[in-house]
C-alpha cells in the first residue's frame, strides 16, 4: 500500500476588479462564493493519498462571475470521494462526469455563465493535471518548469497553427478570448476537459496552479525563476501576485502553491554541521599560510675544533717519558 504524502498548500488572491470572480479548493476547503479572502494567504498541510487542488475563474457578469467560479468548485467537492475511490488509471471516468454536471450548472446560471479551472489531483503518489479555459498549471522538478495544462484560448489556436510568434502571445489581444471551458463544453465535438499524463511525485516538487490574471503578466520564464527562490509556499505566493500587479495587472488573480514534502518552507541546513564546515576551512587556511611562510636558518655559531685524541701510548715513549722524568742519571 502506498505510504501517505506530506502537502503543504498556499493559496492567495488578489482583487484587481469590482466582484472577486476567482476562488479556490485546497482537498475539500473552499471560501463561500463572495468571501474569498483578498490578498491574504491561506495554508493547508495535509497527509493523505489524495490531495485534490483548484483555482477557478468566472465568466460573467460581476457576481454572475463570482458565482460561476464557486459553482465550478463546489461540484469539484462533491466528486472528492469519488477520485479517493478509483485507481489512478480510472480518474478520467469521474473527470468525465464532473465535467458534465459541471456545465450543466454553469447553463443554470444564465447565458454566458462559465467558468476556466485548473486542477491538481496528486493520487497514490502520482500527480494529474486537468484545465479547461485559460487557468493553468505547472510543475517545478529539479529546477525545471513544465506547463501540464493546455490553454482554450484563441491565441492559443494561433499558436497551433503558427500564425503567431510565441513571443506575441502574451501581448495578444485575443489571449483572454476563450474557445472552451466549463459552460461550454460540448463532448460531440470533442470539447473535453484536458488531462496530462501522471506523473511520479517526488519530495521537494512544487506545483503551481493560477488563473491567467498572473500568466497575463508574468512569462514562463519569470515564474521558473521566481519558484527556484529558496522561499516558502506563502513568500512564493506573495512574490507571484505582487509581481503581477507591478506589472500592471488589471484581472482578478488566483495561485495556489502546493509543494510535496514535509513543510512548505524550505529545508534549514544542520547548524552545527555549517560550523563545523566553517572550522575545517579555517584550519585548511591557518595550514596553508604556515607552509607558504618562508623559514629563516639560525644564525651559524663558530665551531671549535675538537681536540685531537692523544695517541695511544707504546713501549718506546713509555721508557722515553721514564728516562726524562726519573730526576737521576745512570752512571
Amino acid at each position: 500500500m502506498f505510504n501517505k504524502l506530506f502537502l503543504t498548500a498556499t493559496a492567495l488572491c488578489s482583487r484587481r476588479t469590482e466582484y472577486m470572480t476567482d476562488n479556490f479548493y485546497i482537498n475539500s476547503s473552499l471560501p463561500p462564493s463572495g468571501a474569498v479572502p483578498n490578498n491574504k494567504p491561506f495554508s493547508k498541510d495535509l497527509r493523505s493519498r489524495l490531495g485534490i487542488f483548484a483555482v477557478s475563474d468566472g465568466l460573467g457578469n460581476g457576481g454572475e462571475a463570482a458565482d460561476a467560479a464557486h459553482k465550478a468548485l463546489s461540484v469539484l467537492k462533491k466528486y472528492h470521494e469519488k477520485m479517493s475511490a478509483v485507481t489512478v488509471e480510472a480518474v478520467g471516468s469521474v473527470v468525465e462526469s464532473y465535467a458534465e454536471e459541471a456545465n450543466s450548472f454553469m447553463h443554470s446560471l444564465g447565458d454566458g455563465a462559465g467558468a476556466s479551472i485548473a486542477m491538481l489531483v496528486i493520487n497514490h503518489g502520482v500527480a494529474t493535471a486537468i484545465n479547461t479555459g485559460s487557468a493553468r498549471v505547472y510543475s517545478f522538478k529539479f529546477g525545471r518548469l513544465n506547463r501540464l495544462s493546455v490553454d482554450d484560448t484563441e491565441t492559443q489556436h494561433l499558436l497551433n497553427i503558427g500564425a503567431i510568434r510565441r513571443e506575441e502571445a502574451m501581448d495578444h489581444p485575443s489571449r483572454r478570448t476563450l474557445t472552451s471551458a466549463l459552460g461550454m463544453l460540448n463532448p460531440a465535438q470533442g470539447q473535453r476537459l484536458h488531462m496530462s499524463s501522471p506523473t511520479p511525485v517526488e519530495s521537494g516538487d512544487i506545483y503551481l496552479l493560477c488563473s491567467n490574471g498572473l500568466t497575463d503578466y508574468l512569462s514562463d520564464d519569470r515564474i521558473s525563476y521566481i519558484l527556484s527562490l529558496h522561499m516558502s509556499n506563502e513568500r512564493l505566493a506573495q512574490r507571484l501576485v505582487s509581481e503581477a500587479i507591478a506589472r500592471g495587472a488589471d484581472d482578478n488573480l488566483s495561485v495556489i502553491v502546493v509543494r510535496s514534502g514535509k513543510s512548505g518552507k524550505p529545508s534549514v541546513v544542520n547548524k552545527g554541521l555549517v560550523k563545523g564546515a566553517f572550522l575545517a576551512v579555517l584550519l585548511a587556511v591557518l595550514a596553508a599560510l604556515l607552509l607558504a611562510r618562508p623559514w629563516k636558518k639560525p644564525a651559524s655559531t663558530p665551531i671549535e675544533p675538537s681536540p685531537s685524541p692523544a695517541p695511544s701510548p707504546t713501549a718506546a715513549s713509555i721508557l722515553s717519558q721514564e728516562s726524562t722524568n726519573d730526576g737521576f742519571e745512570l752512571r
